[in-house]
């Protein structure tokens, strides 16, 4: 069995390549010991067929079978976690009883211990004591928060568990204090999340690691969360953000913090590391942001008697108060778990402009969502998808949106920018039937005039409209000619278009009407409006081009 250090150089390689100084930085270890971790971890590799380390230059692991890797990675860390599952469960166990319920050596088990205790000191410490055994000293909530968090995180250990352990549906209904309750907390986690703490408190009480009823432990609960419901944070936040002067919308911040403590209460997650990568660009980008963050996560936790308060989350808070702006897009992206819906947020926010988006944890609050906005964008996780079969999704992603989600999601926020403005643009004051020449310049001299006469463009951005033309920058989409220019105009852009009653040849295709486009200069979220353009109008007919009905349906319709 690899060592823990062996399995956190495997980790890191499995991400990037690195030299024996940065591995033996980041492991606060000499090079030696890496060069001879190195060695065990090639050797296993080749001996199990996964792969092998390059060591040419930089250590780059090369894997020939990825799905078998990171199972083995899933094993080791069940391993691991398994050894935390029955020290939150019993209040104390021997060497003897951990190596008998996770069949692991005594001497692996140490080691488990040890690096539990260096990565989650700022969480718990497995102590050992002489005549006690191994243990955790905790209190109860965060015993069984911590419990419920492990198996919420592991699935593999609560499939291990029996049946017989789980708090039954009729000791529930019988206790009519728990199900008023359990009924004020449904808003806060998912039912998934309830069950597994009403599982975690049985499994200590039955083994006697608590002293402790349920009852007082949800109770405990709400105290802490109406606690945290009448902070003032808006002045505390106004208070600390003096030392760092980070712009942010105070009051929307607070009100997005006062739902991330309420939650975090109610299901502390503890064992989430789907946030640690996507935060490092963050973090460098906003490092202020994140600084004030460690210093409000610090003084909460110590205020609501919170185990820990992952400042990493309250950062991500602090940077979307800073985008707060006006946009014009209504989304909806429903995602159960919240960390990844926090980090897709901050993704959107930063990289697609002109979104009002709105995050749901529920079908409930999709429902909701979706009478009350006029939404033109749903995003909905593969995980999901079966619960809002009935709801008709834009666009289905997998966890944490990746660059490719981002562009795709940008061009249909894009589109959708594209579609309301012509909606707003382009009517039928702006379509003009005309008895032309079969001379193409002649006849677009001829619809400039007409737009110039009735102070629809300017003399300069006629001339300006000829002179490309003339240079040769002639755009046809279809059977539609289409001169442009950028301009100084008060909208995004504007569309003028001319039927032609005699159809003009030009560049060897018969063109049967001319759309003048005029883009906004400074308006650069429409980019994409030729290729939106392009995407429309390119294979319509000539009966299409003919009337404004038919044409106006044409550019606004879905592809």
């Amino acid at each position: 069995m690899m060592t823990n250090r062996q399995v956190k150089i495997l980790q890191l390689l499995m991400d990037n390549s690195y030299s024996e100084a940065e591995l033996a930085h980041l492991l606060n270890t000499s090079r030696r010991t890496i060069i001879r971790d190195i060695a065990t971890i090639d050797y296993w590799l080749e001996k199990e067929k996964i792969g092998n380390i390059d060591t040419s230059q930089k250590y780059k692991l090369q894997v020939n079978n990825h799905y078998q890797l990171e199972t083995f990675i899933q094993e080791l860390q069940l391993k691991q976690y398994r050894v935390l599952y029955y020290l939150l469960v019993y209040p104390a166990l021997s060497n003897d009883d951990i190596a008998a319920k996770t069949l692991l050596p005594k001497k692996n088990i140490d080691e488990i211990i040890h690096y539990l205790n260096q990565k989650y000191k700022y969480l718990f410490m497995i102590r050992k004591k002489v005549g006690k055994g191994v243990y955790l000293s905790l209190t109860t909530q965060d015993r069984i928060d911590l419990l419920a968090s492990l198996l919420f995180s592991f699935t593999r250990l609560q499939k291990e568990i029996p049946r017989a352990s789980y708090v039954s549906k009729k000791f529930r209904l019988k206790n009519a204090k728990l199900t008023q309750l359990l009924k004020r907390r449904s808003t806060l986690e998912s039912q998934r999340q309830l069950e597994l703490q009403l599982l975690s408190w049985q499994l200590c009480w039955t083994h006697d690691s608590i002293q402790y009823s349920l009852i007082e432990y949800f109770e405990e609960k709400n105290l802490r969360i109406q606690k945290a419901a009448q902070l003032n944070l808006v002045k505390i936040l106004v208070r600390i953000n003096q030392g760092y002067r980070v712009k942010i919308d105070e009051h929307a911040c607070a009100q997005m913090l006062i739902q991330h403590l309420k939650r975090t209460i109610s299901f502390p997650n503890y064992f989430d590391e789907t946030v640690t990568e996507p935060l490092k660009a963050l973090k460098a980008s906003y490092p202020f942001s994140f600084e004030l963050a460690e210093e409000l996560a610090q003084g909460l936790q110590d205020y609501l008697k919170i185990l820990y308060i992952d400042s990493q989350y309250i950062g991500l808070y602090i940077v979307n108060a800073q985008h707060l702006a006006s946009q014009s897009v209504h989304a909806v992206m429903y995602e159960e778990r919240h960390s990844i819906s926090n980090i897709n947020e901050m993704l959107l926010k930063e990289q697609v402009k002109n979104l009002i988006l709105h995050v749901v944890h529920s079908v409930a609050e999709l429902n909701n969502c979706v009478k009350k906005y006029p939404i033109t964008l749903l995003l909905v996780d593969k995980m999901q998808l079966v619960k809002v079969a009935d709801v008709n999704t834009t666009y289905i992603f997998n966890g944490i949106l990746d660059h490719t989600d981002l562009v795709k999601i940008k061009n249909i926020v894009d589109t959708a920018l594209i579609r309301a403005e012509i909606k707003n643009v382009f009517n039928e004051h702006d379509f003009f039937n005309l008895n032309n020449d079969v001379n193409f310049n002649f006849t677009l001299q001829n619809a400039l005039k007409i737009l110039s006469t009735q102070h629809l463009i300017t003399a300069k951005q006629a001339n300006a409209i000829l002179k490309r033309e003339a240079a040769g920058n002639q755009l046809i989409i279809g059977h539609l000619s289409v001169p442009h220019i950028k301009a100084t105009i008060d909208e995004p852009f504007r569309l003028f278009y001319f039927r032609l009653d005699n159809a003009i040849i030009l560049n060897k295709v018969k063109v049967y009407g001319i759309l003048i486009v005029l883009v906004n200069s400074q308006a650069s979220e429409y980019t994409q409006l030729f290729a939106y353009l392009y995407g429309q109008l390119k294979h319509a007919v000539p009966e299409v081009l003919a009337t404004f009905q038919n044409l106006n349906r044409a550019l606004l319709m879905a592809p």
